[in-house]
């Protein structure tokens, strides 16, 4: 997942985090990929100062997927954000899931701005611009998938069925 982002505000460098919220619903279903934000000179007009490589989203889905096989392996509460302890670092990036969400079935993009509470409780204005939101890098080698039913009478005694469903990485969609 890639995304560039602009931001001219009064707060000071890293104080305020822009957020990607993906899933089936931008509130009960999501994973949350979030950056500290460097906040741009509103007098450039240089593309590397506008759209700054700090702020960029560039995130491979493999840590979203493994965050979420991490938290089911640990058995947790699909009503609480994963960590509880707070986001976890990825490189520049803040990862998070919460309840169950597929990648597979986004219906739900959110795009935020979040303001860390500080012992002063200091309010900032923000202009903030997202550009270019895209799925890069991704395999494309096709894959299968095995679908199967089997269900035998014996006589008058029992009737006994079964389904077998078998799918490789890369059949279906994304």
């Amino acid at each position: 997942v890639k995304m560039y982002i602009h931001a001219n505000s009064d707060a000071p460098d890293g104080e305020l985090y822009a957020f990607l919220r993906l899933g089936n619903d931008p509130d009960q279903n999501y994973y949350e990929i979030a950056i500290p934000l460097k906040v741009s000179d509103p007098l450039s007009y240089e593309a590397g100062e506008v759209w700054p490589l700090a702020n960029e989203i560039d995130i491979a889905l493999d840590e979203l997927y493994a965050l979420k096989v991490e938290r089911d392996r640990n058995n947790f509460s699909l009503s609480q954000s994963y960590p509880l302890e707070g986001p976890r670092q990825v490189g520049k990036h803040l990862i998070r899931i919460f309840g169950r969400p597929d990648l597979a079935g986004v219906r739900s993009i959110l795009i935020g701005v979040r303001n860390p509470q500080t012992i002063d409780q200091r309010s900032y204005r923000i202009c903030l611009w997202a550009n270019e939101l895209r799925l890069t890098d991704f395999n494309r080698k096709a894959g299968y998938a095995v679908n199967t039913a089997l269900s035998l009478k014996l006589a008058d005694f029992a009737t006994v069925s079964g389904v077998l469903r078998y799918n490789t990485f890369g059949f279906g969609n994304i």
